[in-house]
């Protein structure tokens, strides 16, 4: 009975996302480029790190129904998010055309709203020369003779470094690390390793700024989670099912701590 219950529920979370359309969602350029604007003097890392924290911020999020395990990457349903700050700038993104053709697509095309087409149309030009795989890390690659140089059929090759740092890294993260300490037990191991850094050593900026980031990232999250655990504890007030009741507030304990 309760894995028919459990099947149920699933097979429903399944359904309406198989129901829903494809959508494309800025909300995360948004925010990731207000805060590239306003602290644009900062060190590349810390930056970076100042930008997701202001994005799990003010992002949106929601819980779906019947969901147990909670999060979204996006305001949309079944949404994909736009990555000017990590993929190549094209000069097509200038046009509104462009968007258009992603709705014509007859494999999954992506919708977006005109409203929404404005703001990225204005977004856009920002990330010219400043994406951070085609721009930076293949421009120091290729200047420390890491890679060939674009145009050459060697630079096509696939490269370590660069899907590590940029594709397969947000898959392959130290969960067992992450498990044992947590994210509060990540901040403090920062902390300590910024406390016996050497002043003196060439490094020592370099290395000061990454443990910042390192601190930026895990305090956004902590955040981040709390968002979760306060709107789970205001649908539970909400709610009339006992039983989802209870499950939202086991959610938002366990998001909470």
């Amino acid at each position: 009975m309760i894995v028919e219950s459990k099947r149920r529920r699933t097979l429903a979370l399944k359904e309406e996302l198989l129901s829903c359309k494809y959508e494309l969602c800025i909300e995360r350029i948004r925010y990731y480029t207000q805060a590239c604007k306003k602290h644009d003097k900062e060190p590349e890392v810390i930056k970076r790190a100042l930008a997701l924290a202001h994005t799990l911020k003010h992002m949106s999020i929601f819980i779906r129904n019947g969901e147990l395990l909670v999060g979204n990457e996006t305001s949309k349903n079944l949404g994909e998010k736009i990555n000017l700050d990590l993929l190549r700038y094209q000069n097509n993104f200038n046009k509104k055309s462009t968007f258009k053709k992603f709705e014509r697509r007859k494999l999954q095309p992506f919708y977006i709203n005109e409203e929404e087409i404005e703001e990225l149309l204005e977004i856009a030009p920002f990330w010219d020369g400043k994406a951070l795989i085609a721009d930076r890390i293949n421009t120091r690659l290729v200047n420390e003779g890491l890679i060939a140089s674009e145009g050459t059929i060697s630079s096509l090759a696939p490269n370590i470094s660069i899907h590590i740092g940029t594709t397969e890294g947000h898959v392959s993260a130290g969960y067992a690390k992450l498990l044992k300490l947590g994210y509060r037990g990540i901040v403090k191991e920062a902390e300590v390793y910024q406390s016996k850094l050497n002043k003196s050593h060439p490094d020592y900026k370099e290395k000061y700024e990454f443990y910042e980031a390192v601190k930026i990232y895990y305090q956004a999250a902590i955040a981040f989670s709390k968002r979760f655990a306060l709107l789970a504890m205001e649908e539970s007030k909400i709610s009339v099912s006992e039983s989802r009741k209870q499950e939202l507030q086991h959610t938002s304990k366990m998001m909470d701590n």
